[in-house]
């Protein structure tokens, strides 16, 4: 490893720690929480936090797992739960490569990706043009992501019993609240636009069904945004 990337990975490090890393903190102290209630011990709610590494996936697990459903059924659930990522995951491929084919690092990517890790990957892309440095960055932010996390899980675990409940779950939502703010500050009219609508119908979705509410409002939206962009770009 060239010690000009060492740089990049120390920015990636920095910029996770300064502001979002901390909403994945937040979020990850509201799975400890959970995990703690469900009867999880301190070491097996880490040991999910970084292999599952999806809020969803890790919710499923423990809730699951408490409810006393096992084997496959437990794995194709907690699998349906993180297929959010697969799309991510492909899309951030082909920012961090920088030749043809797939190695083992780009599976150690991918299970550090994360969408908090994703979006800021897609703003780094704008202003850093080595792929190398890139990856370099993307690996040190999603480190700082990890590190944050553990820590929240390991605070909420241990706070589960001090606290109240609905508070500490209410942790929970401060990442998406950040990436809805994170989303603002782009000038792409396809990601405004999508967000605009999802505001509009995952709500709606979900009050349909509490199940696929979010998966069928975020589909919408996304589809629609899509549509409306190209249609007038076309024009």
């Amino acid at each position: 490893m060239e010690k000009s990337d060492n740089p990049a990975f120390a920015i990636g490090f920095r910029d996770c720690v300064v502001a979002p890393g901390w909403g994945v903190f937040a979020a990850m102290a509201g799975f400890g929480s959970i995990a703690g209630e469900a009867g999880e011990t301190l070491s097996r709610s880490l040991i999910l936090m970084v292999g599952l590494w999806s809020m969803p996936g890790q919710v499923a697990f423990v809730e699951l797992s408490a409810e006393g459903v096992l084997g496959w059924t437990l794995v194709i659930a907690v699998t349906v739960a993180n297929l959010r990522m697969l799309p991510l995951t492909l899309a951030s491929i082909p920012l961090l490569r920088d030749k043809p084919g797939i190695t083992i690092r780009h599976f150690w990517l991918a299970q550090i990706n994360s969408v908090t890790g994703f979006v800021q990957l897609t703003d780094a892309a704008a202003r850093i043009e080595d792929r190398r440095r890139l990856c370099r960055y993307f690996e040190g932010f999603c480190l700082g992501t990890l590190i944050l996390g553990a820590l929240g899980t390991t605070l909420g675990h241990t706070a589960a019993s001090l606290l109240p409940e609905q508070g500490v779950r209410a942790l929970i939502f401060v990442t998406p609240l950040y990436l809805l703010l994170l989303t603002g500050r782009t000038r792409d009219s396809m990601m405004l636009s999508a967000a605009a609508l999802g505001c509009i119908f995952v709500p709606v979705a979900h009050s349909w069904s509490a199940d696929w509410g979010i998966v069928l409002g975020g589909l919408i939206a996304g589809t629609l945004a899509f549509t409306v962009i190209e249609l007038r770009r076309k024009q």
